[in-house]
């Protein structure tokens, strides 16, 4: 089938950004926010920030989707972005972080309000790439469900 325009109205729109714009368009118009600040504290604070405003403006503040972030990799060019992103909290990294240090951070994304977790993986082919996300699938996601289960009971 064809897609009508009235589709459109439907289809999931994540803002990324930081300030005072892209927080108004996460309110007005968004599915949910892709912060572009580099710590944890800033990204908690954005992420209480824009339900703060989604509820000033009569809109249920869960209904959006807040974006948190887990660089797994030592790629030079992931660590440039990062070190843009992140400027003086930038910490170059020498080794890809252990898998507890994985469910580590992506529980304290969590806890600072992030729904989705985008992973940043270093991959050199598709097969690399499928081989890291199978590893991640059965090594680490059973750890961070574990835990997630142990905080909330």
């Amino acid at each position: 089938p064809t897609r009508r325009s009235s589709d459109l109205r439907r289809a999931p729109f994540f803002i990324g950004g930081s300030g005072a714009l892209p927080a108004r368009r996460t309110v007005e118009f968004g599915a949910g926010w892709i912060p572009m600040v580099g710590t944890l504290q800033e990204r908690g604070q954005g992420f209480a920030d824009i339900k703060a405003a989604a509820a000033r403006a009569g809109r249920d503040p869960e209904s959006l989707w807040l974006v948190g972030w887990v660089d797994m990799s030592i790629d030079p060019a992931r660590q440039q972005v990062s070190r843009h992103v992140a400027a003086e909290n930038w910490v170059q990294r020498v080794a890809a972080p252990s898998n507890e240090q994985v469910v580590q951070a992506v529980l304290e994304e969590r806890r600072m309000g992030a729904g989705l977790i985008n992973l940043g993986f270093a991959w050199d082919s598709q097969d690399d790439l499928i081989r890291r996300l199978e590893e991640f699938a059965t090594d680490v996601v059973p750890q961070i469900r574990r835990a997630e289960a142990s905080e909330v009971h």
